[in-house]
């Protein structure tokens, strides 16, 4: 009996090590470099104990552009090349239409567009689109330069009252500069409170009969229409710290604002935010160097060879786009560490590779939000700095903490 039972266990040990290990080898036999990994539990075995995008940093400096990782037994392949990138992301998307299900530990998160499959990406791209077309964004300027007004005034009343930096209180006052602030995972209560928020503005706007053609109005359409049996079933934080701790870039920063205010009577329209050409190159590299997502991914659909880079990626293997590492690429940026907005000026654009900036994503997939970032962002900026002038003190860092696969 104790060596039917001693048998068994030993069966099941060494199944599971096979289980464990039944990938092992795919990854080498495409050609491509691996980073070092476990003989059990992968090349990420202590995912949450790191800062995931500097790994990945970490990983493209040392392996080159195109490496492999196993992410406990399942082989992933790193793309940092932009050629790459175009061709995965544009001209072969319909190769890598697939996406894993991945839960986040929140309802909200979970229905985040970029992780959805295929079907229900394109109902929920649909529903979307329109909220953010050019003359959607147009008619939300000045509600949102209202808010934006409000807010820089109440965040003045606050910083008086409390002992937190000032960069801090902003990204926790300010939900929308969350997201450029590089941390662990979202905050599941703030979601949850975020979402009971806007649950709120939708039953009010219901109630009033406003109609403003903004974001709300949309998602009370689009639920109305999805009402059925059948359809039950933080850049800124980044920016305003180089500028604090950046002496040159601040004396340009509020130059150009000042100018701009004055030449437009003292308000920022839509028409006017192209006028705040240092404030989005600012912008630009701290989205660069930071951006929200720091590693998307797509799945593959179908075989797919590339000649050139001598790469065969089969079906159901999955394709990490790294994008922290991918806007590092040493080829593509020179100094790549280094803070430089000048590296995104009007004369400089001949030198920019655009897929070797991943920031908003490329292709079909590709951020539908960028629109109203580019709206919202140089606009807030701009409003902050009239208001507030921003000084790095001598123990001003970004300090990153670990967990993934974004913020």
């Amino acid at each position: 009996m104790i060596l039917l039972i001693l048998g068994g266990l030993i069966c099941i040990v060494v199944g599971l090590y096979i289980y464990a290990r039944w990938n092992f080898g795919t990854l080498e036999k495409l050609g491509i470099p691996v980073v070092e990994h476990h003989p059990l539990l992968g090349s990420v075995k202590e995912m949450y104990k790191e800062v995931g995008a500097l790994n990945d940093i970490k990983w493209m400096n040392k392996y080159g552009p195109v490496f492999g990782v196993y992410e406990g037994r399942y082989p992933h392949i790193y793309i940092c090349d932009p050629e790459l990138v175009r061709l995965i992301c544009i001209k072969d998307a319909d190769h890598f239409n697939g996406k894993r299900p991945l839960d986040f530990g929140d309802p909200v998160l979970n229905e985040m567009p970029d992780f959805q499959p295929l079907g229900k990406w394109k109902l929920i791209r649909t529903f979307l689109t329109p909220a953010f077309s050019s003359s959607k964004i147009r008619s939300m300027n000045t509600p949102m330069r209202e808010s934006i007004k409000e807010y820089v005034a109440d965040l003045k009343e606050s910083i008086k009252k409390t002992k937190k930096g000032v960069l801090e209180k902003v990204a926790y006052t300010f939900p929308f500069l969350r997201k450029f602030l590089p941390s662990s995972i979202l905050n599941a209560e703030a979601v949850k409170r975020f979402s009971i928020i806007f649950k709120q503005m939708m039953e009010q706007r219901r109630k009033s009969g406003e109609k403003k053609n903004d974001v709300v109005d949309m998602c009370i359409e689009w639920a109305d229409k999805l009402d059925t049996p059948k359809m039950r079933e933080e850049g800124i934080t980044t920016t305003l710290y180089y500028i604090a701790t950046n002496p040159e870039i601040a004396k340009k920063a509020y130059a150009e604002v000042d100018a701009v205010f004055q030449r437009n009577n003292g308000i920022i329209t839509h028409e006017s935010i192209p006028e705040l050409v240092y404030i989005n190159v600012c912008i630009n590299e701290s989205l660069r160097l930071y951006p929200f997502f720091y590693r998307t991914e797509r799945e593959c659909t179908k075989e797919w060879r590339n000649e050139k880079y001598n790469l065969t990626v089969k079906k159901g293997m999955i394709i990490q786009l790294p994008s922290w590492a991918a806007n590092r690429n040493p080829e593509y940026n020179e100094d790549p560490e280094k803070y430089d907005p000048e590296r995104w000026m009007p004369e400089n654009k001949d030198r920019i590779n655009v897929y070797s900036s991943t920031s908003f994503g490329h292709g079909p997939r590709n951020c539908i939000g960028k629109s109203f970032s580019t709206e919202a962002m140089p606009l807030l900026a701009a409003y902050m700095l009239r208001e507030l002038k921003f000084v790095g003190r001598k123990d001003s860092e970004i300090k990153f903490k670990p967990g993934g696969p974004f913020f």
